[in-house]
């Protein structure tokens, strides 16, 4: 195989493939930066079975996914659709790791487990630890599918624990909940055994069908049971399936898996009619805003005032561009984050050989978006600056020198696509603090 031009690889998640010379699909591979890990394989010293990967492979092919969980998703039912000889070769002989469900009990168990070579049908009803089930996968690394199931779970609580005798260790942190010993302590004839019983039963089935790629079903049923707490006045119960619906469709952005098999570009068209959908949203209150390319976002992190850091993200064409981002120390100890955006974005501005985007984002309402605009307008720079306040999801929008507030469909895509920006930069943010507080404490123990 001639080896390709790395840097064309981009530093974002997906799902890789190599083929031979016919279009066979030797290996599929999934990435959180396609670019680190397709030129991992052409560096020296390598193993002989990638080696030998490479010498009979003639192309490699790749589908951006937009995040780790749709490119774990699509890996796995590409390795079903495909099976490539060099997914079993590159193992060493070990089976994959499923993940077992024992979907035939009152209270069904998550487990991931190494499946037996020779069973066949993923689907069929196995025994594990006793106990009737079905197997979802297959995944490549115990550490993958680890890694998924600690995301999951959460946002559908499930249990582990063998023996209903007592609490598990999980139930106390959230991630057994409600836990089956303690449902097992009602009357089983009970209301509140029943909708306990349901409410745990729903978490392990729709965690199933997120495994298996039904992201928009599960959506839909969450938002419809959300709804029906709404209107019965249990807000309590109904905040709990909100704050599991807004958890998914962080890891997800709520794009059907199947999607990217028969369109290779979904992702990006995706992001763009996010942006479309954003421009006619915003076009009322910036009749100037033509068409939007370049996005940037801003957030800031600390301690108690200490290890105050800025992080700034860029998305063009509502895809994230790492290799343009930007952190910032806070120079001056800020008195609030509102003073430490004021600093961060009129260093920004400093920079005139960054290129201008044509939309500023910020984390907040009211206050943060006042004192950003009279900061732009303070160096005379001009561009459309919206906020996105964080308890119910509204834009904040200062328009014929008054504030509105805009509501978005929680469904509408112009607002996952801010979301994702907003929860970007707080990562990014959040990861550079933790860095220079590592550093601090590293060197103070020396």
């Amino acid at each position: 195989m001639q080896l390709p031009d790395l840097k064309t690889f981009p530093d974002r998640p997906g799902v890789y493939f190599f083929k031979d010379d016919k279009g066979k699909v030797l290996y599929v591979g999934k990435a959180l930066s396609l670019k680190n890990r397709l030129s991992s394989y052409f560096q020296k010293n390598v193993f002989p079975k990638t080696q030998l990967l490479i010498k009979e492979s003639s192309t490699v092919n790749y589908i951006e996914t937009g995040s780790e969980l749709e490119a774990l998703l699509l890996e796995s039912n590409s390795i079903k659709k495909y099976l490539p000889h060099y997914n079993i070769a590159l193992k060493d002989d070990k089976s994959y790791i499923y993940i077992f469900i024992s979907v035939d009990e009152d209270f069904p168990k998550v487990w991931s487990c190494r499946r037996p070579k020779d069973l066949k049908s993923i689907r069929e009803k196995e025994e594990l630890y006793g106990q009737k089930g079905v197997y979802l996968g297959p995944y490549p690394s115990t550490y993958i599918i680890k890694n998924l199931l600690k995301q999951l779970r959460k946002i559908f609580p499930y249990c582990q624990q063998k023996s209903d005798k007592r609490k598990c260790f999980y139930s106390h942190i959230g991630l057994c909940d409600p836990c089956p010993a303690q449902i097992l302590k009602n009357d089983l004839k009970s209301a509140d055994y029943l909708a306990q019983k349901y409410k745990y039963r729903r978490n392990v089935l729709l965690l199933k069908r997120v495994l298996e790629g039904n992201l928009v079903r599960v959506e839909k049923l969450l938002t419809r049971r959300m709804k029906q707490f709404a209107r019965s006045e249990e807000f309590e119960e109904a905040t709990g399936i909100r704050n599991q619906l807004v958890y998914l469709q962080m890891m997800t952005r709520q794009r059907r898996v199947s999607f990217f098999l028969q369109n290779p570009n979904y992702y990006f068209e995706a992001q763009k009619k996010a942006l479309d959908e954003l421009r006619d949203i915003l076009s009322p209150f910036f009749p100037s805003l033509d068409s939007i390319e370049r996005i940037e976002c801003y957030d800031i992190s600390h301690f108690q005032g200490s290890f105050a850091v800025g992080s700034m993200v860029v998305f063009n064409g509502g895809v994230p561009e790492k290799s343009l981002y930007r952190r910032f120390k806070i120079r001056v100890r800020p008195g609030s984050d509102v003073e430490s955006l004021s600093e961060i974005i009129k260093r920004r501005f400093l920079h005139p050989e960054w290129e201008f985007p044509q939309l500023l984002l910020i984390d907040g309402g009211k206050p943060q978006v006042s004192k950003i605009i009279a900061v732009c307008q303070s160096i005379h720079i001009t561009i459309p600056i919206i906020g996105l306040a964080k308890r119910w999801e509204e834009l904040h929008i200062l328009h014929n020198e008054q504030f509105v507030v805009k509501q978005i469909a929680r469904k509408s895509d112009a607002l996952k696509l801010l979301q994702q920006m907003r929860d970007e930069a707080h990562r990014f943010a959040l990861t550079f603090h933790r860095l220079l507080r590592r550093k601090q404490f590293t060197s103070s123990n020396k």
